[in-house]
């Protein structure tokens, strides 16, 4: 197979990583899904030049709980 949607490739290694490299993998799923675009045109843009753009506070709150945060969610109504 030679169509690759991940720009890198995965190699066994004996080197201490951080259990998160697996974030870009959830990321390239979010895309590869069009996910990202939907949100894009579902979602309005910030009112101001200082808002943070929806796909960026989703794909933040994704990470979040695949990551197993268990801190209170600031703006979110969940008390955590």
């Amino acid at each position: 197979m030679t169509d690759r949607i991940l720009s890198f490739q995965f190699k066994q290694t004996r080197e201490k990583i951080s259990d998160r490299g697996g974030l870009a993998i959830i990321d390239e799923f979010i895309q590869s899904l069009g996910i990202r675009k939907q949100i894009e045109i579902e979602y309005p843009r910030p009112g101001s030049n200082r808002g943070i753009k929806p796909y960026e506070y989703i794909r933040t709150l994704i990470y979040h709980f695949i990551d197993g945060g268990r801190s209170r969610l600031v703006g979110t109504g969940y008390p955590g």
